[in-house]
């Protein structure tokens, strides 16, 4: 983003500005990495980081990269002591790599999304990659490729976005934000002022962002990818309502620090480069008690250039709107951001798999690689499930390679559920994991028994054991339920059928 990389950007203030991602935001992304095959927390990277507002939240990794192409951001990070505690040496020190307090290896780069191996960023090297503000000015044509050529297997990608903000205690101001942000009047409105089409992709919550089968193609090995939207009901025209959740990402501030947040927008920016006379214009008589808490220390509330009339607008029509409202300078007023979410994650080569199988078939006679066959029209239904199959060995309906009776007489629901874990359907776990899958409850209508988490059925699970299990064996009514069809519900058992 051009104005980010400016001289003239004060990436300092940008930082104290921003708001911050919520803890929901980042257990929903650990939730989805950690039910992957072969999930790994060494290392994630940060693509435009900025000056790591998302970068310092990612402590379940060992090692963590920020990535960013403006040399600004780089030095703001560098110089925050959340990643740097402060030490003697530290105006002098010249090094991109340190230790935060909780003992996480920080590094922090330049670079982009489109070229991550100029950053030094190997092949297979990362188990988390995410972008946070950043993936709106993605060229996707690059970056899917470059996104699964670095992440390992059962690596996730997690990109978000946070479009224009609302004031819930104040419904009656939206379409003067909406206006101030998104319109055509090149006086009134910064619309015109955001570079495009990054800025429209943004406010359209990455619905145009291709999925990563699109740009790879058949062979794509990013998968499973999932779409999520944390914006309650302000946007229900256009997001999907199934994929639709209540807002998160919230913040009480002062009136004071809402003008600090509007002075980041780099549409502001460039309305200043067009406009620089604007910047001296003076107060215009509206809340005189302002300025009286102006301070060199704090958010300047003085001038009267058009982001400070935005802000004193929106302060009359709070009053409009309830007569009681505290629009003082110190004042709170909670403010509210919809968050936009695309997961995807990262499987094994299809190729490999085919060679693997091609092999393994040369040792069966051909009633065996008959039976064989079915099961790989079973594991390339649910690709994911395969990853377990290729390393142990394989079951068929009936009797197994040794000869050993499986369980497929036992459940007449289908076939036998390994599943690592089990919760009483009633229970707190069960609905966490129902939601977690977007799941609706009225699945356990009529039920009995038990949910059951990451479930493969048995006959995959492992070659030359008869299709043993060394977590829990069940039966249930319904499998391959979820986002990554392994949610079963209605289990029992199998010993107890």
């Amino acid at each position: 983003m051009a104005t980010f990389s400016k001289a003239t950007f004060n990436a300092s203030i940008y930082s104290a500005s921003r708001p911050t991602y919520p803890r929901q935001l980042f257990e929903y992304i650990f939730n989805y990495h950690e039910r992957k095959p072969n999930a790994g927390w060494t290392r994630t990277l940060d693509i435009g980081c900025g000056t790591g507002h998302a970068t310092k939240r990612l402590t379940a990794f060992h090692e963590v990269i920020g990535l960013d192409p403006s040399e600004n951001m780089i030095k703001a990070a560098l110089a925050n002591h959340d990643f740097f505690p402060p030490t003697p040496s530290q105006s002098s020190r010249t090094s991109a790599d340190g230790k935060g307090d909780g003992g996480n290896m920080y590094q922090f780069r330049r670079g982009n999304a489109e070229d991550l191996k100029s950053a030094g960023i190997g092949d297979e090297s990362v188990d988390l990659v995410v972008a946070a503000q950043a993936c709106h000015w993605f060229d996707w044509s690059k970056v899917w490729p470059e996104t699964e050529r670095v992440l390992k297997v059962g690596g996730t990608a997690a990109f978000w976005v946070y479009s224009e903000f609302r004031l819930p205690q104040y419904p009656s101001l939206t379409p003067l934000i909406t206006a101030y942000a998104q319109g055509t009047d090149k006086l009134t409105s910064l619309g015109p002022y955001f570079e495009r089409p990054g800025r429209t992709i943004l406010e359209r919550h990455l619905l145009d962002v291709p999925s990563p089968q699109k740009i790879l193609g058949q062979g794509a090995r990013l998968s499973h990818e999932e779409r999520v939207y944390f914006a309650g009901d302000y946007h229900t025209q256009t997001l999907p309502a199934a994929q639709t959740h209540p807002v998160i990402m919230r913040k009480e501030m002062r009136w004071r620090d809402l003008l600090g947040y509007f002075r980041t927008w780099s549409s502001l920016h460039k309305y200043h480069e067009i406009y620089p006379e604007d910047k001296s214009v003076q107060h215009d008589g509206r809340f005189k008690d302002d300025l009286k808490t102006v301070s060199k220390d704090d958010i300047d509330v003085g001038g009267g250039d058009i982001a400070v009339r935005f802000w004193k607008n929106l302060r009359e029509g709070a009053i409009s709107e309830n007569g009681s409202a505290k629009v003082a300078v110190d004042d709170s007023v909670t403010v509210e951001w919809p968050l936009a979410v695309i997961l995807a994650s990262k499987v094994k080569s299809k190729q490999k798999l085919g060679s693997l199988i091609a092999h393994l078939s040369s040792f069966f006679t051909s009633n065996t690689r008959k039976a064989m066959e079915t099961q790989i029209q079973i594991s390339r239904i649910n690709f994911t499930l395969f990853l377990l199959f290729c390393a142990g060995a394989i079951s068929f309906n009936g009797v197994g390679a040794t000869g050993i009776p499986n369980h497929h007489s036992q459940c007449n629901s289908g076939s036998v559920q390994c599943c690592n874990k089990v919760f009483k359907s009633n229970s707190q776990e069960a609905k966490q994991l129902l939601a977690l899958n977007h799941i609706g409850l009225d699945v356990l209508s009529g039920m009995t028994g038990m949910v059951g988490a990451d479930c493969t059925p048995v006959s995959v699970v492992g070659l030359g054991s008869a299709g043993s299990c060394d977590t829990q064996e069940v039966c249930c009514a319904k499998n391959a339920l979820g986002s990554a069809s392994a949610v079963s519900v209605g289990c029992n058992n199998i010993k107890a059928i």
